[in-house]
């Protein structure tokens, strides 16, 4: 695991995984793959955006998940 965001109270939660230039993550129900990307930190800008608009939190959610590793 090389980056994790959680909710506030833990039910949502996203992992960064990656080894060799090829990234994924890993969320409660759900997950994906980012691809061949050029560093961790581009990865981690990647997952950071699709935190930021929502995308792995229900609609009802109120509060964006934080980054707690």
């Amino acid at each position: 695991m090389l980056a994790r965001w959680e909710s506030r109270g833990g039910k949502h939660w996203v992992e960064l995984h990656g080894a060799d230039g090829c990234y994924s993550y890993r969320g409660n129900g759900c997950g994906g793959s980012l691809g061949r990307l050029e560093t961790i930190d581009t990865a981690v800008v990647v997952v950071q955006a699709k935190v930021n608009s929502g995308y792995f939190l229900p609609d009802i959610a109120k509060l964006p998940m934080k980054r707690v590793f």
